[in-house]
């Protein structure tokens, strides 16, 4: 048909605790059944990857980075699709907005909560504030990223269009188990074709939920996850 498929990059969960592309194998798998172009690989210091994996994932971008040069140079992609999960999400976040081919996010387990902030809050900006299509898909008994966490704190300040889908009475590492390697696999292909996410989701571009609940020790929360993101960013520009 001449129609090129798009191509979906998997990007592992945290190098540190053990994460690869073996994780993300079985998923890309699914996604490759449903007639897409899918890459796992391995970042820096995980199995044949050369390089120190970094405890906040201050380098790893520039390996997701790599990857998409690679993709764009060798089969002239036109659209691309990132998918991090755990801290693969905020590490792979970091690169959506520097590529016109990178049509859209997904974030499985995106680690906004108030304690991997501190990791990871470097990240964020990127993809809070993207005019990219993006899908975020967390559990419900998330021990990292509550669902209240989401909502009431970084939804609202979000641009552009986005998604949430929530998973009733999962928790964070049972999603990144092979059993919902499908379950996810559909989402995505649902989300990439521009068909509703099932039930269980929000879906907007600019619409801001109400703060319903959360307290003003949340928000407090809230603006010192903002302080440590503008320190971290200031931080990742000094190295790249």
């Amino acid at each position: 048909s001449g129609i090129q498929k798009p191509f979906v990059i998997l990007v592992h969960q945290w190098s540190i605790l053990g994460g690869s592309l073996h994780n993300m194998a079985e998923m890309a798998r699914k996604l490759r059944e449903m007639g897409y172009n899918t890459v796992v690989f391995n970042m820096r210091g995980v199995g044949r990857s050369t390089g120190s994996p970094t405890v906040c994932g201050c380098t790893e971008p520039r390996d997701v980075e790599a990857v998409v040069r690679e993709i764009i140079s060798k089969n002239s992609a036109r659209e691309i699709y990132i998918l991090g999960s755990s801290a693969g999400a905020p590490i792979s976040g970091s690169v959506i907005n520097n590529f016109p081919q990178i049509k859209g996010y997904i974030g499985i387990g995106y680690l906004f909560g108030w304690a991997t902030a501190i990791f990871f809050c470097g990240h964020y900006p990127p993809v809070l504030w993207s005019s990219k299509r993006r899908l975020f898909i967390n559990g419900s008994c998330d021990m990292f990223t509550s669902p209240c966490e989401f909502l009431c704190c970084f939804w609202p300040v979000m641009w552009g269009p986005r998604c949430v889908h929530t998973i009733p009475g999962v928790g964070h590492f049972e999603m990144e188990g092979p059993d919902y390697d499908e379950y996810m696999a559909n989402l995505v292909d649902s989300f990439i074709k521009g068909n509703d996410i099932p039930q269980g989701s929000y879906c907007c571009g600019w619409y801001v939920p109400p703060i319903s609940c959360c307290s003003t020790c949340v928000m407090g929360i809230f603006a010192l996850i903002i302080l440590l993101a503008l320190f971290f960013t200031i931080g990742l520009s000094t190295i790249y």
